[in-house]
């Protein structure tokens, strides 16, 4: 008999919403915890990246301690920017960077034999006046907006992003572009942004290397089934939808912890319902490649 399905997609799902007379506060709270902790403990969470098969893993594992019988993986291929390792050396030294996501289809891979050049500090962009840009990889804060193009526009080879204390969404969307420019973008973390801002004082002759290449990766979605406890009515079955990868401007960075949200709620319900059978049969769904066009 074919189920007939009431679709709900929930972008933020609270647990009031379904009036959980069963579940204190506290333990939901709790296991909401718990699970952000879980998802967002890897360094990145974007799909086909080592941390989002992690995060698959422990969703399906937690489902099954739950109780949860029917479980399903639902594998569907996805191509991913995937970060092969970025190098900053003078001399003996050599620290670790990282490449933005793609302007469109062009990564920030550095061709061979790599670029060599001096540094120079600009912070927020607004101090290019005056500056030997041109030639120059150059360094900028991240919350500078959309000004790393205007380093570009004055010949500098390549740009490095310095992390900030607290950063928003809209300049995370001012770091890469919609046509596919091949322009070096690279972000240090904290750890490294000392010593660059040093070595820029001192205008240090560097060399950058580094690849991102476009791969083919299988991504899974989770689906988890409840049957119904109702004869009648668990014919009939209620979709519940969360996405558990994550995104940011550099794909090995992306730990997600406020998007991993939705998904710790999806699994707080999930536990409800094991625990307190409905009447119609509830599905369950954890999506990955959300922020591939909602691949999943």
């Amino acid at each position: 008999v074919a189920l007939a399905y009431s679709f709900i997609t929930l972008l933020m799902l609270s647990p009031m919403v379904f009036a959980m007379p069963a579940a204190s506060t506290g333990s939901i709270t709790e296991g909401l915890r718990h699970t952000v902790t879980a998802l967002a403990a890897p360094a990145s969470r974007v799909t086909g990246y080592p941390g989002a098969e992690s995060a698959e893993r422990w969703l399906t594992a937690e489902l099954q301690r739950m109780g949860v019988e029917e479980i399903y993986r639902h594998p569907f291929p996805l191509p991913i920017p995937i970060d092969q390792g970025f190098r900053l050396t003078y001399g003996a030294e050599s620290l670790e960077l990282f490449g933005l996501w793609p302007n469109l289809v062009r990564t920030p891979t550095i061709a061979p034999p790599g670029i060599k050049a001096k540094l120079v500090y600009c912070p927020d962009g607004n101090l290019f006046e005056g500056q030997p840009i041109a030639g120059r990889i150059v360094l900028l804060e991240y919350d500078s907006g959309s000004a790393w193009v205007d380093a570009f526009h004055l010949g500098a080879e390549a740009v490095i992003l310095l992390e900030p204390g607290e950063t928003n969404r809209k300049q995370a969307e001012q770091k890469f572009l919609d046509v596919p420019a091949d322009l070096p973008r690279l972000y240090a973390t904290a750890e490294e942004a000392g010593r660059l801002r040093s070595l820029a004082a001192s205008q240090a002759e560097v060399s950058l290397r580094g690849r991102m290449v476009w791969r083919e990766r299988q991504a899974h979605n989770v689906v988890a089934m409840v049957p119904g406890s109702d004869p009648t009515l668990r014919g009939e079955a209620v979709l519940l939808t969360a996405y558990y990868d994550a995104i940011s401007p550099v794909p090995a960075l992306a730990p997600g912890a406020e998007q991993a949200a939705s998904a710790a709620a999806l699994i707080e319900l999930a536990r409800y319902f094991t625990a307190n059978r409905p009447q119609r049969t509830v599905v369950l769904v954890w999506t990955a490649g959300h922020f591939q066009n909602m691949a999943g």
